[in-house]
């Protein structure tokens, strides 16, 4: 699949910070089926050096739907 050519430059407003939740990570990695204990155990993300779990990276992409306008 071509990449679409007219989103090159595009940006998109700032929005509001979102607080993200253990809750949310955990249900997050759990809907893409990552069982990487890091997004779900504070311990193993702290193993890890992690102050608390963390989000998968593709995290991030349930967040730009909003920015975008397409929730």
């Amino acid at each position: 699949m071509a990449l679409d050519q007219s989103f090159v430059g595009r940006t998109y407003p700032p929005t509001p910070p979102y607080e993200v939740g253990r809750e949310k990570i955990r249900e997050f990695a759990e809907a893409v089926g990552d069982a990487n204990p890091a997004y779900t155990d504070p311990r193993a993300a702290a193993a890890l050096g992690h102050a608390d779990v963390i989000a998968p990276p593709t995290f991030v992409f349930s967040l730009t739907f909003k920015a975008a306008g397409m929730s």
